[in-house]
Parts: structure tokens; C-alpha cells; sequence
């Protein structure tokens, strides 16, 4: 190779770089400022246009071009990142604000979920003299992107609220639409997107909440955090939400809750419905019936009164059930301890685990095509159980197998009077019983 021929392709990637290290160089010296570093990340498929344009026109011997398009909005960067006059025209060419972002880190970060970009925040405090029943959070918006609520117990009703925005728009002050309606003996208190976010497009709005224990919340919205700092005596009716996270204490009511994606994580609950796609759902115990369903995260139970909990890829654990329980998962495991009450649990490639069941009345099934189960069964049941597998082991420990005769042909055992029903049933799993 002659050392005389320059490689412009490589000579002008290497100016990219001395620029890049130039920006951040005059930024630890404070010539240019980071803050304003979270509105130039919208620009970031300049990158693949560059690289693009470089492979494209390689061929033409203009494998370049695109490096030089990079280095042009580099140079206009940097401008734009200097404070005062000297970058005020670029930013206004470029839609960023004047003042850079004081926590500009963060906002990068949230950039690249989907969730940054913000040009201002604007903060409102209300007071509300009614005593409510019920507030209700209509914010299915498509100018809301994100929303975030947290509520805390107390005898009367503040709102303190921040509304971020993505672009500015003639500096114009944009609330919230909060009103209180008497409807018979229930008070209600309705917060709704402004009629001006048409005008506008926001970035979040953030709401921490004041209100009475005793609050019914009914929230709608696209995504976001929802979380009761205290414990609550009301009811929670969170519905058509997209991606949405749940975090409460105990809740002396009951909570319906259903979203794509998101997260769940709940103390003690009177009844509970709660239903994710990709989310996790965590409650601490129910009283009473408990209805959860998810398709690929997990399920946790610490006790419940009765119900039904689903799950397509993510595993089952329930510590305790005082009633009867149904249960499934395609491929995740599941395992439940102390169950006092009748069983349905079904698992296509999942393992089956029961510890000390007590079966007193009723029909149960446990079955799995591919996977194991064990079970430990306790000798004060009263019930009948048959077993069936075609390729896998069968052991029973404790409990006197009976005969194909004495069981109309089908292997098994009887506890007690064996009054309830119990059938267990595999493919090509192992089966394994234990007396308790």
C-alpha cells in the first residue's frame, strides 16, 4: 500500500471521533453544556443514515459522504450546546429549549425507553374541600405517554401534579381538567386530560395524591406507575391500561386491575382480579377469591381464600389455599403447599408440586403431560385417588396401594372414607405420593 494515499472513508471517520471527543472535552470544561445532551438524542438514526449512505457509496469510491453529513451535525451539536446567545438560534432550528436539563442524565436514559424529551415541566397544587367516595382518573390519552400516581392517606383532598411537555407551545399553561359532581349519596371527584393537549403533546404527568382510606380509585391510562403508599380501605378499578405497574399495601377491598404489560405487586387484599400479559403479579394473601392470569411472567401467592391463577410460560407458587383451587401453566412450574380444599392444576411441560394437601370433599385432577409430580397428601383426608401414566415411574409412600380390582381396574389408593375424588395423571412424567 502507498503510505502516500490517504484513506478519506477513514479520514473522515477519524474527524468524527476528534469532534466527539472535542464535545465532551468543552463540556468538562463548561464551554458547552451536557443538559442540553437529552433533546439531541431524538437525533440518533442520523447514525444509521450515515452508516448507510457510507456502505451504499462505497462502490463509487464515496464512501464518505455520510461521515461528512455526521460531522455537519456534530458541528451544529456543539453549537446548540453552548449557553446563552451563541446557540440560541441553532436550538431554535432544532426545537430544543433554551435552558438545558438539570438532570440530564436521567433524561437520556429515559429517551431511549420511549419516555424522554422533555422541554419543560410545569407544576400545579389543588385543594379540594369535598369529601369523595370515588375519584376517577380518565387519562386514556393518546398525548399522554407516560403516568405516574401516587396516593397517600389523609383526611382531606390535595393534588400537587407536574406536567411535562415535549414541545413548547407559545408558553401557554397546561392544567389538568379536575372537577367534583354530587351523583345521589356518592361523591365523585373526575380528573381528565385538559382540553388543550390537543394543542400540545406532553411527555407525563406526574400526581401525588392526598385522600380519605375509604376512596374508591377508578383509573384509565396508556402506561405508567400506580402506587398506594398507606393502607386502604377502598376499592381499586384499574382497567384498559397498556403498560401500567401496580404497587399497593394492604387493601381492605377489592382490587380489579388489568393491563399488556406491567408488573403487580399487592399486599393483603380482600379479592382480587388482576390480569397482565407479560407483567408479574405478587400478592401478599386474599381472604377471599383471588382470579390472576398471565401469559409469560410469574405468579405469587402468599395465601388465598379460593380462585384461579393462569400462567402460559411463567411459574405458579401458591404457600397457601383455604379453598378450592384452580390452576395452569403451559410450560412454567407449579407448587403450592398447605391446600385445604378440592385441586385442579394442569401443566403441559411444567412440574407439579403439592405440599400436605387435605382433601375433604369434592372432585380433584392434577395432571401434566411431560412433567413430574409430587404430592404429599394428608392422612386425614377423606378421599379416593386413582393414578395413570404411560412411560413414567409411579411411587407411593405411606398409603397402601390397592388393587385393579378394588379400584374398578385402575390403580390408586383410598384415605379415610374416601368420599372426594382425586385423580392424577401423567404422560411421561413421574408420579410420586406421600403420605403427611
Amino acid at each position: 500500500m502507498d503510505p502516500t494515499k490517504l484513506d478519506i472513508s477513514k479520514l473522515f471517520l477519524g474527524a468524527n471521533i476528534v469532534i466527539i471527543g472535542i464535545y465532551i472535552l468543552l463540556g468538562n470544561i463548561g464551554t458547552v453544556s451536557f443538559g442540553y445532551l437529552p433533546y439531541l438524542v431524538k437525533f440518533w438514526p442520523l447514525v444509521i443514515i450515515a452508516v448507510g449512505l457510507d456502505l451504499l457509496l462505497k462502490p463509487y469510491n464515496l464512501g464518505y459522504i455520510g461521515s461528512i453529513l455526521f460531522i455537519v451535525f456534530l458541528i451544529i451539536a456543539i453549537v446548540a450546546s453552548v449557553p446563552g446567545q451563541s446557540g440560541s438560534g441553532v436550538r431554535k432550528l432544532l426545537s430544543i429549549p433554551e435552558e438545558p436539563s438539570e438532570n440530564w442524565f436521567t433524561d437520556i436514559w429515559q429517551s431511549f425507553r420511549g419516555h424522554g424529551g422533555v422541554v419543560e415541566t410545569q407544576k400545579y397544587t389543588e385543594e379540594i374541600a369535598l369529601k369523595p367516595n370515588k375519584i376517577v382518573f380518565n387519562l386514556k390519552h393518546s398525548k399522554i405517554d407516560w403516568m405516574s400516581v401516587i396516593v397517600k392517606s389523609s383526611d382531606k383532598v390535595a393534588i400537587n401534579y407536574e406536567m411535562g411537555l415535549k414541545s413548547r407551545v407559545k408558553n401557554e399553561q397546561y392544567k389538568l381538567d379536575i372537577k367534583t359532581e354530587q351523583l345521589g349519596d356518592e361523591s365523585v371527584i373526575n380528573i381528565n386530560p385538559a382540553s388543550q393537549l390537543e394543542k400540545g403533546v406532553f411527555y407525563n404527568v406526574k400526581i401525588e395524591l392526598s385522600a380519605p382510606p375509604e376512596t374508591m380509585f377508578v383509573i384509565r391510562g396508556n402506561t405508567g406507575h400506580f402506587e398506594l403508599q398507606d393502607n386502604w380501605k377502598g376499592e381499586l378499578d384499574f382497567y384498559e391500561l397498556r403498560d401500567a405497574d401496580l404497587i399497593t399495601k394492604d387493601i381492605d377491598g377489592i382490587i380489579t386491575f388489568g393491563t399488556l404489560s406491567g408488573n403487580v405487586k399487592v399486599g393483603n387484599v380482600k379479592e382480587a382480579k388482576i390480569n397482565t400479559a407479560s407483567g408479574e403479579i405478587h400478592i401478599q394473601g386474599s381472604q377471599g377469591n383471588v382470579n390472576l392470569q398471565t401469559i409469560s411472567g410469574s405468579i405469587w401467592v402468599g395465601s388465598m381464600g379460593s380462585g384461579e391463577v393462569k400462567s402460559t410460560s411463567g411459574d405458579i407458587t401458591v404457600a397457601s389455599c383455604k379453598g378450592d383451587l384452580k390452576a395452569s401453566t403451559v410450560s412454567g412450574d407449579a407448587h403450592f403447599e398447605s391446600c385445604f380444599g378440592s385441586v385442579n392444576i394442569g401443566t403441559t411441560s411444567g412440574d407439579v408440586t403439592v405440599k400436605n394437601l387435605l382433601v375433604t370433599g369434592g372432585e380433584s385432577n392434577i395432571k401434566s403431560i411431560s412433567g413430574d409430580i409430587n404430592i404429599s397428601v394428608d392422612k386425614n383426608s377423606s378421599v379416593t385417588c386413582t393414578f395413570s401414566t404411560l412411560s413414567g415411574d409411579v411411587r407411593i409412600n405411606g398409603f397402601k396401594e390397592l388393587s385393579n380390582i378394588e379400584l374398578e381396574h385402575k390403580k390408586g389408593f383410598i384415605v379415610g372414607d374416601g368420599k372426594s375424588i382425586m385423580t392424577i395423571s401423567t404422560t411421561s412424567g413421574d408420579i410420586k405420593v406421600m403420605e403427611k
